[in-house]
């Protein structure tokens, strides 16, 4: 086949699986309605009756929604940003309120008059200012849980803030879509459904159109919105006389959900209709093409808006407003709040503050910043530079003519060097109690929980365990290693390796490790790996409260850090989430250019230590490619105290270092371990001084 024709056909193959794929998205509503309707067997349609059908009334203005993001995470991709969240807002406001561009492509023939039919929704959707409890708030609220993979209503009992004072989203990794085919992008209640489960839950991946988002799903959030306040989809009710579509008068019928997926310009799926298929109305499956509602439709809304019967009519009341911080209130002083969009950066790196206050309109404010820049600022959302390493206060004070409040932070912002002094990392758990020799922390707080030490291990005697129950489902156990310079490894393949000990207990119960890297000094982390429990479990078959009995009962997990070789602070996590299975333990965690727990012929083949065990002096041969490097060797008991530094220079013209005199530095006869550290990695030996 010539290139000239296996391109165009490459390139028609793959316009194919991309719209196919796209096609196969979609929306989870109609699902949750059948199961809302087979549990409440007396049900009755408001959207077919005409009270909903038309506008009771003309209110002067925009009705304003309040809004707050849940976002169900386990610090992975779907940890979506807050400009991701205020992009998602732009795009509900652009499309409720005929602001979005591609309304010029609506048609407007004979066979589609739709373009006049667009309707100003008149809606603006805002995050909530104030939480339920009166504290401000920015409406973007992070809560840490393993529920955001195959997500349903449970997410919604993890928070959910009054659904008659807030429009609920819960944001999460995936959707569970029951025995349905294709991907749900999201779901909603109607506003007759149960107000226990009222909201909306959306993949992270369909919310706004940049970072995590697929730019394909920006407006799965307005078709779920649409729902939300009464719409059906235009498809509901196929092509029935009676029942036609979405019984909106200007919507036409469709036949199907997906009889419109191409954007055919005259496509007509329903013989009995006037007009082509509407195409363009967002609650429709016609993906890439959405950009409108109709006039019928907002007529539908506003009859859900305005009625007693539903919590809808609530949401927009000046009294909610006020509630929600949305409208300050008058006569009263202002709340200072503020909140950056990182707290933890490299020297040198920008940090944007934002005042969040929220009560009393704010006249005046002024900022305080230690460390930074600029010392002081009355900007709302100002721009910081600090140069030094350290920990720095920040202090907002807002004031108005009634009054001012001040809120400040002790050590908000953390400030890292640019460039790390560590190069690798070699831990084998065998030289500490708390596992801090390399700098490795563990995360604490709601939802974490602590290694413990482990008197079990892959070489050595030690590793440490995430202690997994079948009681303790979602918690999470993490590493975090210090800031490293592993760009003197650029061209040798820095990886990350580590042992693990690990055995399932049935079938169903899934534990995962993931590892994410941070190049900016953890100010924001990266999903690179995730692992679950059948591939790194050993052959022992099921078995309750696993412990590792022996070597081949360990599997090795590692990473390449090439895309990262150039970084010269890069950070990694070593996440552990508890699906309610067994005890993991790690050992041997290795960040340089080899592979964790070579093997002893291999770890000789670079480091040689005669004789070993020792009752006088000892010689420690190195492999030539330690010559001309910088190296340091230090001494360590069992209990992990630094006993000697042993050597501590340039291995420069020799590679054999004689006669090691331990007597001599009042060090008694005992088991001890050696650790190397070289740019060429950092390793550690076992030395027996004998009497």
């Amino acid at each position: 086949m010539s290139k000239k024709l296996f391109l165009p056909l490459f390139t028609s193959l793959l316009l194919y699986f991309s719209v196919h794929h796209v096609y196969s998205q979609q929306c989870g509503t109609d699902q949750r309605f059948e199961e809302w309707k087979l549990a409440t067997p007396n049900w009755h349609d408001p959207i077919a009756e005409s009270t909903t059908n038309q506008q009771t009334e003309r209110r002067s203005g925009k009705i304003i929604i309040p809004v707050v993001f849940h976002i169900i995470n386990t610090n992975g991709p779907e940890n979506i940003s807050n400009e991701q969240v205020f992009d998602a807002i732009r795009i509900l406001n652009e499309d409720f309120n005929k602001l979005n561009a591609d309304t010029q492509n609506v048609r407007n023939n004979a066979n589609a008059p739709f373009k006049p039919l667009i309707a100003d929704m008149e809606i603006e959707f805002q995050l909530a200012k104030k939480d339920p409890q009166g504290n401000c708030t920015n409406g973007i609220n992070r809560i840490t849980s393993s529920l955001h993979i195959d997500a349903g209503d449970n997410v919604k009992s993890l928070i959910k803030w009054p659904v008659n004072r807030y429009l609920n989203i819960w944001v999460v990794s995936s959707i569970y879509s029951g025995n349905g085919s294709g991907i749900i992008l999201g779901y909603s209640n109607f506003p007759f459904m149960s107000a226990s489960t009222d909201g909306i839950v959306m993949r992270s991946d369909a919310v706004g159109s940049f970072g995590a988002a697929n730019p394909l799903y920006q407006r799965a959030l307005t078709h779920e919105v649409g729902h939300y306040l009464g719409l059906y989809h235009t498809f509901q009710g196929g092509c029935n006389e009676s029942q036609g579509g979405d019984l909106v008068a200007d919507t036409p019928p469709v036949s199907a959900q997906f009889s419109n997926s191409g954007c055919n310009p005259t496509n007509k799926s329903c013989a009995n209709n006037q007009y082509y298929d509407q195409w363009e109305n967002f609650m429709d499956y016609s993906h890439g093409c959405q950009s409108m509602f109709s006039i019928g439709q907002k007529n539908r809304v506003y009859g859900f808006l305005q009625s007693n019967d539903y919590t809808r009519k609530n949401l927009y009341s000046n009294e909610n407003l006020e509630f929600t911080g949305i409208l300050p209130k008058a006569g009263e002083k202002p709340f200072a709040f503020f909140e950056s969009d990182i707290q933890i950066v490299c020297a040198g790196s920008p940090v944007q503050f934002m005042d969040n206050s929220c009560n009393g309109l704010v006249s005046q404010r002024t900022w305080e910043f230690e460390g930074g820049n600029i010392q002081s600022s009355n900007q709302p959302s100002p721009i910081i530079i600090y140069d030094e390493p350290g920990e720095y206060n920040v202090k907002l004070t807002t004031t108005n003519s009634v009054g001012s409040s001040s809120y400040e932070i002790k050590k908000y912002i953390k400030v890292l060097p640019k460039v790390a002094a560590l190069t690798g990392i070699a831990e084998s758990f065998e030289t500490n109690n708390s596992f801090s020799l390399e700098g490795i922390t563990q995360l604490t707080g709601t939802g974490f929980d602590t290694f413990a030490k482990a008197n079990v291990g892959f070489y050595g005697n030690n590793s440490i365990k995430a202690n997994i129950t079948n009681s303790n489902t979602g918690t999470r156990f993490v590493l975090e290693t210090p800031s490293m310079n592993i760009s003197k490894m650029a061209g040798m393949n820095p990886k990350i390796s580590f042992m693990v000990g690990y055995g399932r207990r049935n079938s169903t119960a899934i534990d995962y490790i993931r590892i994410y890297v941070s190049e900016d000094c953890g100010s924001t982390w990266k999903q690179k790996v995730q692992r679950l429990s059948a591939q790194f479990s050993s052959s022992v078959g099921f078995v309750s409260n696993f412990t590792p009995s022996n070597q081949n009962e360990w599997k090795r997990i590692n990473f390449s850090l090439s895309e990262f070789e150039t970084s010269t602070s890069i950070k990694i996590r070593i996440e552990i989430v508890s699906g309610g299975g067994n005890p993991i333990f790690i050992d041997d965690i290795n960040i340089s250019q080899y592979f964790t727990s070579i093997s002893d012929i291999e770890l000789d083949a670079l480091i040689n230590i005669h004789p070993n065990p020792s009752t006088d002096l000892f010689n420690i041969h190195l492999n030539p490619l330690f010559l001309n490097k910088e190296t340091s060797i230090t001494l360590f008991d069992m209990s992990g105290r630094n006993i000697a530094t042993i050597y501590d220079n340039n291995i420069a013209e020799k590679d054999l270092i004689q006669n090691i005199d331990l007597r001599s530095k009042g060090i008694k006869p005992g088991i001890y371990f050696l650790k190397f550290e070289t740019n060429e990695g950092i390793f550690t030996k076992r030395l027996i001084f004998a009497d």
